[in-house]
């Protein structure tokens, strides 16, 4: 099986002692079905995926700090809901199976007009740091042909 094959699934979470009962609102199913719907969307519909189901605002209130009032712990809160049910941070990614890496790159790249993805899948649009410049590959080759003849 390779790595196109490998089906994504939510990853399991108890969210009992959540104060918003994620567990008990969504069945494994439903769960299953976010996932598989989540994966089968390609790379910008699914940040903007990310983006629809999280609200980001600035904090209610900051606590004053002994630290420097530049150092600012946190600059945003983020809210996160699935079927229009609010869930916690864990429960989200944990059902998506994700980390907080797409959560941060669909954020980093969001439209400053609209809630949508901006930028583009940089997956593969690098030559490896590894791969011999064609140069010296060429200069390989003529030598064993050179050793062989």
């Amino acid at each position: 099986m390779n790595k196109s094959e490998k089906l994504k699934t939510p990853k399991p979470i108890d969210c009992s002692k959540c104060k918003h009962k994620c567990t008990q609102n969504f069945s494994e199913e439903l769960r299953a079905k976010i996932c598989t719907s989540f994966w089968k969307l390609e790379y910008s519909r699914q940040k903007d995926f990310i983006l629809v189901n999280v609200k980001m605002k600035p904090p209610k209130r900051r606590r004053p700090t002994v630290k420097s009032t530049k150092e600012l712990k946190r600059t945003n809160t983020k809210f996160f809901s699935l079927c229009d049910k609010r869930v916690c941070q864990a429960f989200f990614l944990k059902t998506l199976a994700i980390s907080n890496g797409p959560l941060n790159n669909a954020f980093k790249h969001k439209s400053d007009f609209a809630n949508f993805f901006e930028g583009s899948d940089q997956r593969g649009r690098h030559v490896p740091s590894n791969k011999l410049k064609q140069d010296i590959v060429d200069s390989i080759v003529n030598f064993l042909n050179e050793k062989c003849i």
